[in-house]
């Protein structure tokens, strides 16, 4: 009996951070403004899969996946963001047309429309997208590949093609246009481009009468640009100079130059925005405009399209469980999610996860050991979802009474939502030693065997459908045994689960995609951070809504 207490202590154990276990009232919380951050947009150029990321300062902060681009669209150029919508713009080089999706939501997340902008004249290609006039619209800018002249196609607020005016005295022969920020504080914009050659950065410094001659040139300085792309020039710190956004060519690397100085080409030092060696990604700088009277029409739809699919979602659970469990209850609490921030887990997991929660704009409670232990399962329904993070599912169980697990469990079995993650997938389980909630009826977790101890470390899972990721772990479970698999460890047993405990969608997570920058020093990931942060978005939807996930 001694031998199997000591066993199950180790194998419960789910530290998601070297931190002290959370403890605190309840308080319901709803995410902050996203117009006080910072946004890049990052592309699978062999898939077009499309990210956008949420920065404040260098660290990434939020990360969502857009829906698919449309078929033949082409490659993301560049994009506009502003406090309503995204404008994306698309470039097809093979029949030169540009092309505009708008998302919008309280995310600005939502696909609103497609639709064509424009047909390029012969032997141009289109560059980047630029703010000349800063009064919402934007302009494109292409390139002559026969004589590197180099022209902007304004859009309207509308989106409709305006004209098309020349850039006076630029020479783009040799090189490529990354970028358009204004260094000197002219109030005109300026264009970066790199010398396809050298790699070198130059500033064209333009101004004029309709700001589109240029002034002069400039290099950039750095300690080296051999081996990396630019992509764009953004204030990453804070100090009113654009800063350089640089990807290595061979590991996928994405770090930050700073820049300083009258004329804003003083290199400042640099740092890393992904270490992860993820190669196969562009990453595009958007431009951050305000938003048109055009764009008052994009919430609406936003709102008509998340109502539509939230009533399709609602449909698709209903037909996925096997039991025919009734809609999910409506929140007499206030809030959406519950999140379990009590006595076992761990703080740097339970800020980890309100802050995924507050990405998708969803207002929660927290709850600790002794006011879970006070809840009815009547006061859980008032909530949609319950979310476990990670810390230790023994010293969790241990702190709680059987009434709290039971009136969870109940709560689950009459349409409460569960998620959990490491730890809190152990707690879902059954044990005859310790106070979990036997969500997956008589299943028992035990800790996954990585064949080199308990730790952490990068770990590669397998996804249904043939998508890898490099996802944080500590210490996880082997979630073999219940539900259908939705991932899979390298030696083939079940990382990630979902399934239905009564009424309640249950969905399962050994492993730590919520897991931030810091959880990942010292590791080597082939996945970047934004990849693994945006999945961890999915998983909360997809427990949320009951959407089943891909499964083996």
């Amino acid at each position: 009996m001694r031998l199997i207490n000591k066993f199950s202590t180790v194998l419960s154990i789910c530290i998601a951070a070297a931190t002290a276990a959370a403890s605190g009232s309840a308080q319901a919380t709803t995410a902050s403004p996203l117009s006080s951050s910072h946004h890049i947009f990052r592309t699978q150029v062999s898939t077009g899969r499309t990210l956008f990321d949420t920065f404040q300062g260098t660290n990434l902060q939020m990360a969502a996946e857009l829906p698919a681009i449309q078929s033949g669209q082409g490659r993301l150029i560049g994009a506009t963001v502003s406090s309503v919508s995204n404008k994306l713009v698309y470039f097809n080089s093979a029949t030169r047309d540009l092309s505009l999706n708008i998302y919008g939501g309280a995310t600005r997340e939502t696909l609103i429309s497609s639709s064509h902008l424009a047909t390029l004249s012969a032997g141009s290609a289109a560059q980047i997208v630029a703010d000349f006039k800063r009064d919402g619209s934007f302009g494109v800018v292409a390139t002559d590949a026969s004589n590197g002249e180099a022209a902007v196609y304004f859009f309207g607020a509308t989106n409709a093609l305006l004209k098309k005016e020349s850039i006076i005295g630029l020479s783009a022969t040799g090189y490529n246009v990354v970028g358009a920020a204004d260094l000197n504080a002219d109030g005109h914009t300026d264009l970066i481009l790199q010398n396809r050659s050298t790699q070198e950065v130059m500033a064209a410094y333009l101004g004029g009468a309709n700001g589109l001659s240029v002034l002069s040139t400039h290099n950039l300085e750095s300690s080296t640009f051999s081996g990396w792309t630019a992509s764009g020039m953004l204030d990453m710190n804070g100090d009113g100079h654009p800063d350089l956004i640089l990807v290595n060519n061979k590991t996928g690397e994405t770090i930050v130059n700073f820049y300083s100085g009258e004329m804003g080409f003083n290199y400042a030092g640099s740092a890393y925005l992904d270490s992860a060696q993820s190669s196969g990604w562009a990453t595009i700088v958007p431009v951050k405009v305000a938003a048109s009277a055009a764009d008052a029409s994009v919430a609406t739809t936003a709102t008509a399209v998340a109502a539509a699919t939230a009533s399709t979602l609602a449909s698709d659970a209903v037909a996925a469980a096997a039991s025919s469990p009734a809609p999910m209850p409506a929140s007499t609490s206030g809030a959406t999610v519950l999140i379990y921030n009590g006595t076992g887990t761990t703080s740097g997991d339970v800020a980890a996860v309100e802050s995924l929660v507050s990405s998708l704009r969803l207002s929660y409670h927290t709850v600790n050991s002794s006011e879970l232990d006070r809840m009815s399962a009547s006061q859980l329904l008032g909530y949609r979802l319950f979310l476990m993070p990670g810390g230790n599912a023994i010293t969790i169980a241990g702190n709680l009474s059987k009434n709290a697990t039971s009136s969870l469990r109940s709560a689950v079995a009459s349409g409460l939502n569960y998620l959990g993650i490491c730890a809190g997938g152990f707690f879902s389980g059954s044990s005859a030693y310790h106070n979990f909630t036997d969500l997956t009826s008589g299943v028992w977790f035990n800790v996954y065997n990585t064949g080199s101890g308990i730790g952490k470390r990068a770990i590669s899972i397998s996804f249904a459908g043939g998508v890898k990721r490099d996802i944080y772990w500590q210490n996880g479970p082997n979630l073999s045994g219940w539900g259908n698999v939705i991932a899979k460890y390298p030696n083939g047993v079940t990382a990630m689960s979902e399934g239905f405990y009564g009424k309640g969608f249950v969905l399962l997570s050994a492993v730590h995609p919520e897991a931030p920058a810091s959880w990942r020093y010292g590791m080597t990931f082939h996945t970047s951070l934004d990849d693994d942060l945006a999945f961890a978005r999915t998983l909360v939807t997809s427990a949320l809504n009951r959407t089943m996930l891909a499964h083996y």
